[in-house]
């Protein structure tokens, strides 16, 4: 559980630390996931990184029903019911007791409480790899600006050795928390999904008013960005939404965005914490991407893909 007696400025709650990534930045890079998210998409492919808070996983398929859960936990939280073990989530407290009794792997803890120096310390063993691939490390998530004291920390020691920095954002974060990493950030990718207000709160939970605004401050900063976009189809492909960013990335003097297409790989991790993924829709198509790119490249802006 949180330690309250180490400060927020120095400690974070990291989901996963993926080493060796080729994506999320240049070159080889570590990509540090930060848990806890103002926005729940819909269709998010990172249901664990949604919540602040340790959480317990159960992955069924590994139960073998000895039943050592069940007796360990104190809160009563665990039961063994058909053909495997079963969380009561409104009882677990997150102790992590059942994970360490579980000799079948079943059960996890998703989130570590990490100093700075900790995260540092396995990022850093791989520097020989970012200087030679013109990588670094990567703070994603979730969302690491509801973490922004210790992200403001982490950015801080990586500049001072030289490591290169990226900052994976959804935008919704407060102006001084942006602008305490502003100037530690190498790169921002800034996630766009939608740029009506009202659709934007009905598939994410919140308004994008300050998403947009805050994007537009650190164009006007200077701060180096790749704006993102997933295209799911249903959602964020029509017509008058692709039009909207293409004329809002001009506006803005934005001069190019990635198209990244929907997919729905996340979709097995909801039952491991409790949840059904009912979100429906497919994978673009090929020409469905390119239908979007022309559309955006029409108002003179530059589109990956």
């Amino acid at each position: 559980m949180e330690n309250s007696r180490t400060s927020d400025r120095d400690r974070g709650l990291v989901f996963n630390l993926q080493r060796f990534s080729l994506h999320d930045g240049n070159g080889i890079r570590t990509i540090v996931f930060m848990k806890g998210c103002p926005l729940h998409c819909l269709w998010c492919s990172n249901p664990e990184s949604q919540n602040r808070c340790e959480e317990l996983s159960i992955k069924t398929m590994r139960c073998i029903r000895c039943g050592t859960c069940e007796a360990v936990c104190r809160q009563q939280a665990i039961r063994l019911t058909g053909d495997t073990a079963t969380v009561d989530r409104s009882r677990c407290i997150a102790c992590g007791t059942c994970v360490e009794h579980c000799n079948a792997g079943a059960l996890s803890m998703l989130g570590q409480w990490m100093t700075v120096d900790e995260v540092f310390e396995q990022v850093i063993a791989d520097k020989a790899f970012y200087e030679s691939s013109q990588g670094g490390v990567t703070f994603s998530g979730g969302e690491p600006l509801m973490q922004a004291a210790f992200l403001k920390q982490a950015l801080l020691r990586f500049r001072e050795a030289g490591i290169s920095t990226v900052v994976e954002t959804c935008g919704y974060a407060s102006r001084e928390d942006l602008e305490s990493i502003r100037s530690l950030t190498d790169t921002f990718f800034y996630d766009v999904k939608l740029i009506d207000a009202e659709a934007h709160k009905r598939f994410t939970g919140v308004t994008n008013e300050l998403i947009l605004s805050n994007l537009a401050y650190l164009q006007e900063s200077g701060s180096e960005i790749l704006v993102r976009m997933p295209l799911i189809p249903g959602v964020n492909d029509s017509e008058e939404n692709l039009a909207a960013t293409g004329r809002f990335l001009k506006e803005t003097g934005l001069p190019e965005i990635q198209l990244l297409p929907y997919h729905s790989y996340g979709a097995s991790k909801y039952p491991t914490i409790g949840r059904s993924y009912t979100f429906q829709s497919h994978s673009p198509s090929a020409e469905e991407m390119e239908r979007a790119k022309a559309m955006i490249a029409g108002y003179g802006v530059k589109v990956k893909i």
